[in-house]
């Protein structure tokens, strides 16, 4: 690792405004920073030696824009997105087109809004890109993924869900942002729901950065369940993990994945990686 030179990114404060830097793309517009993400993917694939390559999306997580704009509704009107600066094109996105007009697979391992827009779903599709991703679930959400199955098959009813989560990395420190929080909680509240196959009214999510914990995450549910006859029973389950050491080895896996995706011709949302 201490041999990688990370390359400037294509950034934007109003989308994440906790987390910033001085190693940016020089670039006016969205054209522009797109143009400048896919010199750097030919430029690494060429020098490289490379015959296949993936993007995988670990940036700090993003407010959501208005998913119904236009410019996101078809590839055609994100082309002219990009060229008018289009203020619901967002950094994400602009990694994710780059890749895919490169013919890289793309990854997104970050709640943000990115490759999973019609307009984008759309060019992999036209271009046969394999794109794959939304939120790679490490830590308490896989626990989720986990635990609901089992109560549904045994007919317990969940009838609340309380998680609080804190952290003190980067990840944490962006999440301390109410717009980029949001994006965060959609898709942490979402997975229950379809596991479940009915909303639970009351689930509720908390993410607090606490700086001393560091990269040492900690993650605490309590769980009420309603079982046989109307009888009400607690879960409570406490999670000390470590957050980049969960994420890392996912994040391996789906780069082999999409590459060998990639390999079979398999362009569009691949939908076995779920």
């Amino acid at each position: 690792m201490s041999s990688v030179t990370p390359w400037p990114a294509a950034g934007n404060a109003d989308f994440c405004r906790n987390v910033t830097g001085g190693n940016v793309v020089v670039a006016e517009t969205r054209r522009a920073q797109a143009e400048a993400v896919r010199t750097d993917l030919r430029r690494f694939r060429d020098e490289e030696q490379l015959d296949g390559l993936v993007m995988v999306n670990l940036a700090s997580t993003e407010r959501w824009p208005d998913p119904s704009a236009a410019a996101l509704l078809s590839a055609a009107a994100f082309e002219d997105g990009l060229d008018a600066d289009d203020p619901a094109i967002t950094p994400a996105m602009v990694y994710a087109y780059a890749a895919i007009t490169e013919g890289v697979g793309y990854v997104n391992f970050t709640p943000s809004l990115a490759a999973d827009v019609p307009a984008l779903v759309e060019l992999a599709e036209a271009r046969g890109v394999p794109i794959a991703g939304k939120d790679g679930k490490t830590g308490q959400t896989m626990l989720k993924t986990v635990l609901a199955p089992a109560f549904r098959s045994r007919a317990l009813t969940v009838e609340g869900w309380y998680s609080t989560n804190i952290l003190g990395n980067r990840d944490g420190l962006a999440l301390d942002d109410p717009d980029s929080l949001d994006s965060k909680l959609r898709t942490k509240g979402s997975v229950l729901d379809s596991i479940l196959g009915y909303p639970v009214e009351d689930h509720l999510v908390r993410i607090d950065y606490y700086r001393p914990r560091g990269d040492q995450k900690e993650a605490w549910d309590a769980i009420d369940l309603v079982g046989f006859l109307g009888q009400r029973m607690q879960l409570k389950v406490d999670f000390q993990c470590r957050d980049s050491i969960l994420a890392a080895p996912l994040a391996i896996e789906l780069a082999r994945l999409t590459d060998l995706a990639q390999q079979r011709g398999e362009g569009g949302i691949q939908h076995q990686l779920g």
